[in-house]
Order: C-alpha cells, then sequence, then structure tokens
C-alpha cells in the first residue's frame, strides 16, 4: 500500500464520514416509511398488517409502483397518477445516489485524510475506482432526500384530497407503534 492508497483500518475522520453516512440511512428511512404508510392508508389495512407487506418491498420503485397502483384502484385520474410516477422516477433517481453512499465501502486517504468510496457500479458499463467524496456531498445526498421527502408529504396530501372517499375503517382501527410495543 502506498501513502496515496486509503486506509483499511479506522482513521480519526472515519467518524465524521459514517456519521454523514448514518444521517443518509435514517432520512431514506423516514422516507420509506412515509410512503408504506400511505399505502396501507390506501390499501384500508391495519398499519400491522401492511408492514408485513411493505416490508417484503425492497426498493423505492417497487413501492412507488404499489402507490401507483392503489391510487389508479382509487380511482385517481390521469394527473394524480402522472404526479405519482413522476415522484416515483425522483425518487428512484436519489435512491441510486443514496445506494451509493450506503453500499459501497468508504476510505479515508494516508496523504490528505479525505474521504474516498471505492466505486462499484456495472450499469452497463463498469464503475469501479477510487472517488473523492466529501462530507458535504454526503450531506447533498441527504438533502436531496429530505427533499424528496417534503415533496412526498405534499404528493400524499394532494392524493388524499383529490381521490373520491373511501372507507378507512379498518386502517382507523390501527392501533399506534408505540401502543403495539407496550401490548406485546
Amino acid at each position: 500500500m502506498t501513502d496515496s492508497e486509503p486506509k483499511r483500518q479506522p482513521h480519526p475522520s472515519s467518524e465524521k464520514v459514517l456519521a454523514a453516512v448514518g444521517a443518509v440511512a435514517d432520512a431514506w428511512a423516514h422516507l420509506e416509511f412515509d410512503i408504506n404508510e400511505a399505502i396501507w392508508e390506501l390499501a384500508n389495512v391495519e398499519q400491522q398488517a401492511g408492514a408485513c407487506i411493505t416490508a417484503q418491498i425492497i426498493s423505492i420503485g417497487g413501492r412507488t409502483r404499489a402507490l401507483a397502483a392503489l391510487v389508479a384502484w382509487r380511482a385517481g385520474d390521469k394527473e394524480l397518477l402522472g404526479k405519482v410516477n413522476r415522484f416515483g422516477a425522483e425518487a428512484e433517481s436519489v435512491g441510486r445516489q443514496r445506494n451509493r453512499v450506503i453500499h459501497d465501502p468508504w476510505y479515508v486517504r494516508n496523504d490528505t485524510d479525505e474521504p474516498h468510496q471505492l466505486r462499484i457500479t456495472a450499469d452497463r458499463r463498469l464503475d469501479f475506482d477510487f472517488a473523492p467524496n466529501s462530507i458535504e456531498d454526503i450531506h447533498a445526498v441527504r438533502d436531496k432526500i429530505f427533499s424528496v421527502a417534503d415533496d412526498f408529504r405534499k404528493l400524499k396530501t394532494a392524493l388524499f384530497a383529490a381521490l373520491p372517499p373511501f372507507s378507512r375503517q379498518t386502517f382507523s382501527k390501527s392501533i399506534g407503534i408505540w401502543d403495539a410495543k407496550a401490548k406485546g
């Protein structure tokens, strides 16, 4: 290993990098939960039953496609479906950026103390190289997730306002997450 190659052992700078990576993961988890909750309500299932289903949906694309299908099933018009589909495309784009932050290994260069990632992708062409990626870059991805989450909250409000009324009888029986924990 030369002085310019990234270290594999923990480096003092790595704690800040890992905290930023964790912030990206946390922001994404909240976005997924918000989408899941909309799916459960549109499906009119109790949250715990809905969680059994949405926990099996791995990607944001799968979630937004399920959301679109439910909007169509609830008689959402083409304009509303277009909004859901545009949101899904944006969320998938940001999701790819999130995946790189979370799934590519992080290193800190010995000679510069700068964070780098070993980029490993092969979407039509191989990308297998170290790439500099600052904490500010990681925060920029987190901020994009925050923006997408804000867009989703607005979309969810628009969805429920535009859809014809439907029964939420089963969904309304959901016990809160903290209440379920106390019962369990």
